[in-house]
């Protein structure tokens, strides 16, 4: 935490309202940003001191809002086109898939997504994105995503719309 809170000038005891990110690739200063909850990744490369003469911010959606805890690569104007440039977690659970753009999707965690995020979903408004949270307060973690059939509101149809567009981790 320590080597942390002096890349970033923040105290990290209080992270209230903020979220920590890793920012890599062709910015000035690489690794660990907190940034405000809201941040976008414009926010997080001028942060970060900035993008380099080599990158090609024309790949990536400066306006797309962050969360805690992703990994954001600003790619090389050298870059292949099919290059992923947002991760959560170690690694492997890739939320943001680059590819023909008709087909970039965003898949959101039920497990630990806001009600705010759960409501960017298609056809879900506030009541259904607060069952959906109440019931993971009631029961703990979904354990795969066939298991939203069991929030009121939720069946088969609504499912469907949703399906491909959420991830359980």
């Amino acid at each position: 935490m320590w080597k942390m809170k002096k890349m970033c000038g923040e105290e990290t005891n209080n992270l209230e309202g903020k979220i920590i990110v890793h920012i890599i690739g062709e910015v000035k200063n690489t690794g660990i940003l907190i940034l405000k909850e809201g941040a976008r990744i414009a926010d997080a490369i001028e942060s970060a001191g900035g993008a380099t003469e080599e990158a090609d911010l024309n790949k990536i959606n400066l306006a797309y809002t962050l969360k805690d805890g992703q990994k954001i690569y600003v790619p090389n104007k050298k870059d292949e086109e099919n290059i992923v440039y947002i991760t959560e977690g170690s690694g492997n659970n890739v939320i943001v898939e680059n590819g023909d753009e008709s087909e970039m999707k965003e898949k959101i965690n039920i497990n630990t997504a806001s009600q705010a995020e759960l409501e960017e979903l298609p056809g879900i408004g506030e009541a259904i994105a607060s069952r959906i949270i109440e019931y993971r307060k009631e029961n703990g973690v979904f354990n795969k995503i066939e298991d939203l059939l069991n929030v009121k509101g939720i069946g088969d149809a609504k499912f469907a719309e949703i399906k491909e567009y959420v991830v359980v981790n």
